[in-house]
């Protein structure tokens, strides 16, 4: 009886901060990532050379530009496809059953998608490829350290198949199985630094960057084709012929998506590319390596709100608005809450270690520069959970304020990059952070009163 009691209690305090059954695999799935993280930061100390460790993390955000072919639609599909399964149900086989209407149309997203993510993966290999190739190619490094080559073909090319197996994961989770699509991705990134370790401690050099990305493919392969009678089907569905339209659906709101990640790459990934470029491959190595921390951190703690994003499409495609803004906030404050804390005890660890002359810690940058970076991550959640909650409408109110921060920051990050130093630069991060930050929160205070006809 008191066990039953005590497990009631725990169940409602977890239900009051919003964890589920979702939010503890990713959080399980984030707790590997921010250990395995750090496991690679010492490795990658250790078995890489400096030099090598500018081409690691340079690799990491040059491979991003493939937001460039994406432009934003994997979220757009799984936003759509929960806006579908709100009218469905599912069989005990793991297919979906209900409206002819609403299933005709998911299909007609699977099949999109399909489309597109080849063609993205096509464009990605002859574009990327020999951009990255001419980029590293041109630096001084490149003339000492010629086994970059071909790691960076491998790594070109399973970013490729990444691309076209994503959406469809992306789909399944939006169609309300954020749990079980967590799980693969805890399983993805378990196997991928495992494998990423053995092959540091084989000394393989770059080839274990190749391997991790390989293995997180073939695993989320795998899983896919253990999920095949969901795809096959909704694939061979007749009970209707109604379509998702790309151009008069999607498109309207992709491209203001794909336009918003396009600047979010700019907050993220073009900080290395420029310290590497004019400040050389062991600088740009200590930014990768103290950018993938706090970006481990971040995610970690976005886990609250990102699991809930099919369950907000669906609430808002009810019209359920009194459900989506307790479930939102439920788990809005525990995310920016982690968030903040995790950076702080980054910071403290940098300190701490610059002090105390640990190695490890010259592989990432000096406390202060740590501090803005730190500071700016945490400022950005608030931004990042904004945005969540506005697209759950199927609008992207944000656009003009993702440009604006964009430029700015490439700007920013170009004069300070070349002209200063990365201290000067993570501040003029924070700076543009803060002020448009304050004016996204704005929007959201005026849309969510415009769609919603309620006081605030």
């Amino acid at each position: 009886m008191v066990l039953s009691t005590s497990l009631n209690t725990c169940r409602q305090f977890l239900s009051r901060w919003g964890v589920d059954r979702a939010v503890i695999y990713a959080l399980i799935g984030k707790g590997i990532q921010l250990c395995g993280g750090m496991l690679s930061v010492i490795l990658i100390a250790k078995y890489l050379t400096a030099v090598e460790q500018g081409f690691y993390y340079t690799f990491n955000s040059v491979l991003s530009l493939q937001i460039f072919v994406e432009l934003g639609l994997t979220s757009i599909i799984s936003q759509f496809a929960a806006h579908e399964k709100a009218h469905l149900d599912w069989r005990p086989d793991g297919t979906l059953d209900g409206v002819p209407i609403n299933k005709a149309r998911l299909k007609s997203i699977v099949l999109l998608s399909i489309k597109w993510y080849g063609v993205a993966a096509i464009v990605c290999i002859l574009l990327l490829l020999p951009a990255g190739y001419m980029f590293f190619s041109s630096t001084p490094e490149s003339h000492h350290f010629s086994h970059w080559k071909m790691p960076w073909i491998w790594l070109t090319v399973a970013t490729a198949l990444l691309l076209i197996s994503n959406p469809l994961i992306a789909i399944y989770s939006g169609c309300g199985r954020v749990a079980e699509t967590v799980a693969n991705s805890v399983r993805q990134d378990a196997s991928a630094y495992i494998l990423f370790a053995i092959f540091l401690l084989l000394r393989m050099g770059l080839i274990a960057q190749c391997v991790m990305l390989s293995t997180k493919f073939l695993v989320g392969l795998l899983w896919l084709i253990k999920k095949r009678g969901f795809y096959i089907d909704l694939i061979r569905y007749h009970g209707a012929d109604d379509k998702v339209s790309w151009k008069n659906e999607i498109w309207p709101l992709q491209w203001k998506i794909g336009i918003s990640w396009l600047s979010r790459y700019f907050v993220f990934q073009l900080f290395t590319p420029i310290v590497f470029r004019y400040q050389g491959a062991v600088i740009a190595g200590q930014v990768g390596m103290s950018l993938s921390l706090v970006v481990a951190i971040n995610a970690a703690a976005m886990s609250w709100v990102n699991t809930k994003i099919p369950r907000l499409n669906e609430l808002v495609a009810l019209k359920s608005y009194k459900a989506l803004d307790s479930l939102f906030w439920k788990s809005s404050f525990p995310a920016v809450s982690l968030c903040a804390l995790g950076c702080l005890f980054l910071c403290g660890i940098d300190l701490l270690g610059h002090y105390e002359h640990w190695k490890i810690c010259s592989r990432i940058v000096a406390p202060t520069a740590m501090f803005f970076l730190a500071t700016s991550i945490v400022i950005n959640s608030f931004e990042l959970i904004f945005s969540v909650y506005l697209r759950a409408h199927k609008q992207e109110p944000l656009l003009v304020n993702n440009i604006i921060t964009g430029c700015l920051l490439a700007l920013s990050s170009y004069l300070f990059g070349r002209y200063f130093g990365i201290t000067q630069m993570f501040i003029g991060f924070l700076v543009i952070s803060i002020v448009m930050t304050a004016l996204a929160l704005r929007i959201f205070v005026i849309k969510r009163q415009e769609w919603h006809e309620v006081v605030v």
